[in-house]
């Protein structure tokens, strides 16, 4: 009687590790393919992040030359629709939507650099929308409205270190 008790108590505790090591392996499964999502998904983001600061940088210095009257208004726009049409590489959606569901911790760091953004912004439509009625403002502050674009590349790039971080830290 003894032996088919330690019969049954053994295949008892073979079962429970058995489903125990399962659940353990199960588990690390789970936590390799979130880690392998998150890296895709920042992967992503940084590389939209880059895109973004090259063709902001370059839209906004062509502007410059209408600033300085090296081209017209209408070629500046005929570049822009040529080069920047439809076939840019990045989606402010899709960057706000990353941010917002995988990495809010980075929403701070987005913040600033929707702010630097809306500055120059506000510099640019003025100029935009003068030029559109024809009487294009060209003692604007070119050096302001240069550095304001510098700082919104800047703060790319802190949001771009702060990405690095989170890569190299993912577990």
């Amino acid at each position: 009687m003894e032996k088919y008790l330690l019969l049954i108590l053994g295949a008892i505790i073979g079962f429970i590790a058995s489903i125990a090591k399962d659940y353990f392996v199960e588990k690390t499964k789970r936590k390799y393919k979130e880690i392998e999502l998150k890296r895709i998904k920042i992967e992503e983001l940084y590389l939209l992040l880059a895109e973004w600061s090259k063709v902001l940088f370059l839209q906004k210095q062509h502007l410059v030359y209408v600033m300085r009257k090296e081209i017209s208004y209408t070629e500046y726009q005929d570049y822009i629709i040529k080069n920047f049409g439809d076939n840019t590489k990045f989606d402010f959606k899709r960057i706000d939507m990353l941010i917002n569901i995988y990495f809010k911790n980075l929403l701070p760091f987005y913040n600033k650099v929707l702010e630097k953004r809306d500055l120059v912004n506000k510099i640019q439509f003025k100029f935009e929308n003068d030029c559109i009625k024809g009487t294009c403002d060209y003692k604007i502050n070119i050096k302001e409205y240069m550095d304001k674009t510098y700082t919104i590349v800047e703060e790319i790039n802190v949001l771009k270190n702060e990405i690095t971080n989170l890569m190299n830290n993912l577990k």
